[in-house]
C-alpha cells in the first residue's frame, strides 16, 4: 500500500523479507546486502560526472516518511532538502551536536529521527555508532555500546529512556510520552559532569525537532512536566484558541508551527494537506496545525499539555485524559506507567473510562481508584482498572494504544445514574428537595451542589429537619459535608429517641402570634426605609421596587377577580397594608397595621394599593412602562401603600370589542411591591396566596382571621426581644462576639481598594443615584467546569464565585484584606420561612488572602467563613457596621464592594389563575439606571428542572457618579479572564498544586 502511494520505482529489501514482495513489471527490488557484497567485490566504475549534473533545488524532496497511522491510514510526509538542511543548521547553531560528537544510531529506519542520526551526523562530520539489528531493544547491550564507544549524543524517546534508566538502577516512576521530572532525575547520576539533557519536541511534519529546552536543576524541583522550551532557529511557534486567537500566558491552546522547516504537504493528499497547513492572521506563510496542546509559562517557555485527541467527552463532561494519567502516576510507587482511554460497552450502550497500568503489583486497583476519588472529580475516576506487566509499544518505542487488551466488562459492577429513595426518610427528604429546588426527580446519591443547592436551601432544609424530624442537634456545617439525600436521611435518624418530648419542647420555643397592630419597625424595614429616604436626599428615586411580571399564556384572566384576589392577599398578609412613620418622640421608625373591613365593599380600595390599566400596540411600549415601574417612586409607605398593580393589554388600542375585564393571551400583569414589605424569598408565598385567593377571593377575604397566624409585625417584636436579651449565650450576643472577632485587626483607615474614576464623590453625603450596568453570559463549557468544582469540593456556587470575586479584587488592587458584602436571606427560624416581608440583612465577608496558598485552600477557607456568616447573620447590619469601624470612616468598607447571587431555586415559574396559566417573566425585567451601592457584582444562576443544565449570567451594577463605563467593562473582561484561568479546560492552573501568585491577569 505504501509503495503504491508514493509510486516507487525501486524498493530496497532484505533477503529475509523478500518473500513478502511479489514480482512486478513496474518495480525493481534490490536486495540490499547482496548489492553491498557485489559492490565490495567488484571495482565498479561509477559515472560521477553524470551524477554531478543532476539538478537539485532546495524544494526537491529529500525523503518521505510515513506516520505511524495512530489516527487512521498512514500519511506520506514530504520533507524537502531546504526543510532538512535548515533543521540541521538550527541544531548546529545551538551546538546540540557537532563534528566532535559520537552519535548513537538508535532509531529504527521507519522513524524520522533515523535521518537525523545518519544524514545529520554525516552533514556535520560527526561519528556514528551503529547498533546491531534490534539492538535498541536489548538494554544490556545498548548500555554496553554507549559505554564502549564513548557515545556523546543520544536522541531517545521517554519510554526507552525509562527502560534504560531502570537498567541503571533508578526509581520506577514514569508518566507516558511527556518528559517528567522523575525520569530525568533518574538519568542525572549517570551523566558526565558537562553532560546536558535537552527536552525536545517536534512532529514529523516539522522536520524532526522544532523546539528544545535544556533541563536545569530548577526544572527537577518543579512539579509536573519539564518545558519543551523555545523554537529552534528557522521555526516560529503560536499557541492559539479555537478561533485562531493568541492565548494569554499559562492559558492552554493548540500548538501551531511555522517556518522554513515546515513540510510542504502530504504526498498525493491535498485534502489532508489543506487541513494541516493553514493561514494564521498576520503570519506570513503556512503553519502546521499539530493537534497538540501547550501553553507558554511565565518564563516564555512552551509546556506540552497533551494531545487534543486525548480529550474525550463522557456523559456531557469534557475530560483531559492526561490529567487522570498524571493522577494515577502519583497514586503509588508501584505504578510504572499508565494509559487511560474511553471504552464502550455494547451490552449496556454505555461509555466508561478504563485505566491500563504497568505494574508488578497484583492488587493496587482499589488503592488507585480511592486515590483518584480523593483527587479527581467523580466523573474523571476510571470505572475499570487493568493491570499489565508491560504496556504495548510500537516500533518507535512509543505506547501503542491500539494494542491495549480489550476490557472485560463482566467484572465491572454497573451502577445506574439514578438511585431511587428507599426508606421513608429518603422519600420524604426527596420530596422536600424536589420542592425547594424545583426539580422533578433527584437521585439519592446526587450532590446537592451539582443541582443548584446553596446556603439558603440548606438553611431551609435544616429548619425542616429540625421541625419534621425533631433534630435539634443538626448544624448546617454537617449538611454541607454530607450533601446527598442518603446522607441527610442517615443524619435525621441519629438520636431519634424521645421525639415526642423533643417536639413538645420545640413547640414551646416557637414564636407565637402577638396580634399587634403597632410596634417598632424591624431592622430590615428600617434599613430599606433609611436607604431610600436618607441616601439620596429629598429627590429620592425608587431604588427598591420589586416588580413581578405575569404573562397570560392561555385562556383568560378576569381583571375584576384578580383585583379581588389582591385585596384578599393584602388582608391576609398585614405587612402589605402597614404604614411606616418615623416617630420624633420615640426616635425610631414605627409600623402601624391599617385595618380592613370584614367584607369587600368595592374593588377599588385605592387606600390599600395602586391600580392602573394601559393599552399598548408594541413591546417597545411595554418596556417603557416596565422601566417606569422600576424607577419611579409609586409607593407611599407613610400611608401604607406598598403594592401597585399595572395591567397591560397588548394590541388592543381602539378595539371596542375587547372587554375591559378580560385579559387574553400575551397580556401582562405587573405587580410591583416596595422592598420595605417584600423580599426575594416572599415571592413563593405571595403567589401561593394569590392562586388560592383567585379561586374564591370573596370567601378568602371574609374568612381571613389573622389571630392564629404569625405576621411580620410579630416577627419584628420577637426580633427586638431577641436583640435585647442580655444573656451572654443569646443568639444576638454570640453574633456580636463573632463579628468582633471577624473585624479584629482590620485597618479601618486604609485607602479605598477600588480605582474610582471620580474619587472626590466618595466624600459626598448624597449622590444622584444614577447607575449603569454591564452584562455577560458565561459559556456553557465554563459553567460545566465550575459546577464540577462545586460538586468535587462540596461547596455552593455562591461560595465558589464569592471566592473568585475576592481573588479578583486582590489581583486588580493588590489588597489582600478586602471586605465584600452580600445579602443574607436571614430566615433563620422555621416559623418565618413563609411569611411575606423583608428579612434580608447586609453581611460582610472578610477573606484575607495569602498569595502562597492554593485555590483549593482559599475556597475551603471561604466555605468555612460562609457557614459562620450564615449562623451569625441575624445581628442587624447597623450593629455590624459599628463593629467594623464604619462610624470612624468617611466611607465604610461594607459599602464599597458587594456581591449579589440570585438562584432560581427560590423561584416559581408559573401561576395558575383559575383556568389560565401565567408565566412569571423574570427574564424580561429591565435594569433601571439607578445605583444604590458603589460597586456590585450580580450573578444569576439558573438550573433546569432536571437539575442537569446550569446557566450563569453576570451583571455589574455601578454608581455612575464614581465610575465610567469603560472602567467597568475592563473589570468585566479581567474577571472573565480570571474565571477561564481557574476553570477553563485549556488552563493549566491546578487548584491543588499551584499557588495563587501563579495567576496572571492581563492589564
Amino acid at each position: 500500500m505504501l509503495i503504491n502511494d508514493v509510486n516507487a520505482n525501486v524498493v530496497l529489501i532484505h533477503s529475509q523479507t523478500q518473500d513478502k514482495f511479489h514480482d512486478s513489471h513496474t518495480l525493481k527490488f534490490v536486495i540490499i546486502e547482496k548489492q553491498l557484497i557485489t559492490t565490495e567485490k567488484e571495482k565498479c566504475e561509477l559515472n560521477i560526472p553524470d551524477r554531478i549534473k543532476t539538478k537539485l533545488t532546495p524544494d526537491h524532496l529529500c525523503f518521505v516518511v510515513f506516520t505511524s497511522g495512530s489516527t487512521g491510514q498512514p500519511k506520506a510526509i514530504q520533507i524537502q532538502h531546504q526543510n532538512f538542511v535548515s533543521h540541521i543548521q538550527s541544531w548546529v547553531h545551538l551546538d546540540i551536536f557537532n563534528s566532535d560528537d559520537i552519535v548513537l544510531q538508535l532509531s529504527a529506519c521507519s522513524f524520522d529521527a533515523h535521518t537525523q542520526e545518519i544524514l545529520g551526523a554525516m552533514c556535520v562530520g560527526a561519528t556514528i555508532s551503529m547498533l546491531k539489528p534490534n539492538g535498541h531493544l536489548d538494554i544490556n547491550y545498548l548500555s554496553h555500546v554507549i559505554k564502549r564507544t564513548h557515545v556523546t549524543y543520544i536522541g531517545i524517546v521517554p519510554t526507552l529512556l525509562r527502560l534504560l534508566c531502570e537498567f541503571l538502577d533508578a526509581s520506577n516512576q514514569f508518566n507516558w510520552e511527556k518528559m517528567v521530572v522523575e525520569t530525568i532525575s533518574m538519568l542525572m547520576p549517570h551523566l558526565p559532569r558537562n553532560g546536558k539533557v535537552n527536552n525536545c519536541y517536534g512532529p514529523a511534519e516539522c522536520t524532526l525537532v522544532c523546539c528544545h529546552h535544556t533541563v536545569t536543576q530548577k526544572d527537577l524541583k518543579s512539579v509536573g512536566s519539564i518545558p519543551i522550551g523555545r523554537p529552534l532557529a528557522n521555526y516560529q511557534f503560536y499557541i492559539l484558541d479555537a478561533y485562531l486567537q493568541h492565548v494569554s500566558t499559562n492559558q492552554i491552546g493548540e500548538i501551531y508551527v511555522g517556518g522554513i522547516s515546515v513540510f510542504p504537504g502530504y504526498y498525493n493528499r491535498v485534502d489532508l494537506t489543506n487541513q494541516a497547513l493553514i493561514d494564521i492572521p498576520d503570519v506570513q506563510g503556512k503553519c502546521y496545525r499539530t493537534g497538540d496542546l501547550g501553553r507558554f509559562n511565565g518564563n516564555g517557555d512552551l509546556v506540552y499539555c497533551g494531545r487534543i485527541d486525548y480529550q474525550v467527552k463522557l456523559r456531557g463532561q469534557r475530560i483531559e485524559l492526561n490529567e487522570i494519567e498524571s493522577c494515577i502516576m502519583k497514586s503509588s510507587s508501584f505504578v510504572a506507567n499508565c494509559v487511560v482511554i474511553k471504552v464502550h460497552d455494547d451490552k449496556t450502550d454505555q461509555d466508561y473510562l478504563a485505566a491500563y497500568i504497568q505494574t508488578e503489583s497484583k492488587d493496587i486497583q482499589n488503592h488507585v481508584k480511592q486515590y483518584c476519588q480523593s483527587h479527581l472529580s467523580s466523573y474523571m475516576v476510571p470505572s475499570i482498572v487493568v493491570l499489565l506487566e508491560q504496556l504495548p509499544l510500537n516500533e518507535n518505542s512509543k505506547i501503542d494504544r491500539k494494542r491495549l487488551p480489550e476490557v472485560d466488562f463482566s467484572q465491572m459492577q454497573h451502577n445506574n445514574d439514578y438511585a431511587e429513595p428507599k426508606t421513608d426518610e429518603e422519600q420524604e427528604i426527596h420530596r422536600v428537595w424536589c420542592e425547594l429546588l424545583n426539580i422533578d426527580k433527584i437521585s439519592t446519591t446526587e450532590n446537592i451542589f451539582s443541582i443548584g443547592g446553596n446556603s439558603l436551601i440548606l438553611m431551609r432544609l435544616m429548619n425542616y429537619y429540625q421541625t419534621h424530624f425533631v433534630q435539634q442537634n443538626l448544624n448546617i456545617s454537617t449538611l454541607f459535608q454530607q450533601p446527598t439525600i442518603q446522607q441527610h436521611a442517615r443524619l435525621v435518624l441519629i438520636n431519634s429517641n424521645d421525639n415526642e418530648q423533643q417536639r413538645m419542647l420545640l413547640k414551646s420555643k416557637q414564636w407565637q402570634p402577638l396580634n399587634l397592630t403597632e410596634g417598632q419597625a424591624s431592622f430590615s424595614q428600617f434599613m430599606a426605609w433609611f436607604e431610600e429616604k436618607g441616601r439620596f436626599g429629598s429627590k429620592a428615586p425608587a431604588v427598591y421596587n420589586i416588580p413581578l411580571v405575569l404573562k397570560v399564556m392561555n385562556n383568560t384572566v378576569s381583571v375584576h377577580r384578580f383585583r379581588l384576589a389582591l385585596l384578599a392577599v393584602i388582608k391576609k398578609n398585614t405587612v402589605l397594608r402597614t404604614k411606616l412613620i418615623f416617630s420624633v418622640n420615640e426616635k425610631c421608625l414605627k409600623q402601624y397595621v391599617k385595618p380592613m373591613p370584614g367584607v369587600i365593599i368595592t374593588i377599588e380600595h385605592d387606600d390599600y394599593y395602586q391600580f392602573e390599566i394601559s393599552r399598548i400596540l408594541c413591546e417597545g411600549d411595554f418596556d417603557r412602562i416596565l422601566l417606569s415601574e422600576l424607577s419611579k417612586p409609586h409607593f407611599n409607605s407613610e400611608l401604607g401603600i406598598v403594592l401597585r398593580c399595572h395591567i397591560i393589554k397588548i394590541n388592543s388600542v381602539g378595539s371596542d370589542d375587547v372587554s375591559e375585564d378580560v385579559l387574553g393571551k400575551n397580556d401582562m400583569i405587573i405587580v410591583n411591591i416596595d422592598h420595605v414589605a417584600f423580599d426575594g424569598s416572599s415571592i413563593i408565598p405571595f403567589f401561593k396566596d394569590l392562586e388560592t385567593a383567585y379561586k374564591n377571593p370573596i370567601e378568602m377575604f371574609c374568612e381571613t382571621d389573622n389571630s392564629d397566624s404569625l405576621q411580620y409585625i410579630d416577627y419584628s417584636i420577637h426580633e427586638r426581644r431577641m436583640y435585647d436579651d442580655p444573656s451572654p449565650d443569646s443568639d444576638m450576643n454570640k453574633a456580636r462576639k463573632y463579628w468582633e472577632e471577624t473585624f479584629e485587626g482590620f485597618a479601618t483607615d486604609k485607602p479605598h481598594s477600588l480605582s474610582y474614576d471620580h474619587p472626590e464623590v466618595i466624600e459626598q453625603s448624597t449622590r444622584s443615584g444614577n447607575g449603569g450596568h454591564v452584562f455577560r453570559l458565561f459559556d456553557n463549557e465554563l459553567v460545566e467546569r465550575m459546577v464540577s468544582v462545586t460538586k468535587y469540593y462540596n461547596v455552593t456556587m455562591f461560595q465558589l464565585l464569592l471566592t473568585c470575586y475576592h481573588l479578583f479584587i486582590y489581583k486588580t488592587t493588590n489588597d489582600n484584606d478586602v471586605i465584600i458584602s452580600g445579602l443574607a436571606a436571614n430566615r433563620y427560624r422555621p416559623e418565618i420561612e413563609n411569611i411575606i416581608g423583608t428579612f434580608v440583612n447586609f453581611v460582610p465577608y472578610r477573606l484575607g488572602i495569602d498569595p502562597q496558598i492554593t485555590f483549593k485552600r482559599l475556597l475551603l477557607k471561604m466555605q468555612h467563613i460562609c457557614l459562620l456568616v450564615v449562623q451569625h447573620s441575624r445581628l442587624p447590619f447597623i450593629d455590624i457596621f459599628k463593629i467594623s469601624g464604619g462610624e470612624r470612616r468617611s466611607t465604610p468598607p461594607l459599602d464599597q464592594v458587594v456581591f449579589k447571587y440570585d438562584n432560581n431555586s427560590t423561584e416559581v415559574d408559573f401561576v395558575s389563575l383559575g383556568d389560565s396559566v401565567c408565566k412569571i417573566c423574570y427574564d424580561i425585567l429591565l435594569e433601571p439606571q439607578i445605583s444604590t451601592l458603589n460597586h456590585v457584582l450580580g450573578i444569576k444562576h439558573n438550573v433546569s428542572s432536571n437539575g442537569k443544565k446550569h446557566e450563569l449570567s453576570l451583571v455589574w451594577d455601578y454608581d455612575s457618579d464614581l465610575f465610567e463605563e469603560a472602567t467597568i467593562r475592563k473589570m468585566d473582561a479581567q474577571f472573565n479572564a480570571l474565571l477561564h484561568l481557574l476553570f477553563s479546560k485549556s488552563s493549566s492552573f491546578s487548584h491543588e498544586q499551584h499557588s495563587l501568585d501563579a495567576l496572571q491577569l492581563l492589564e
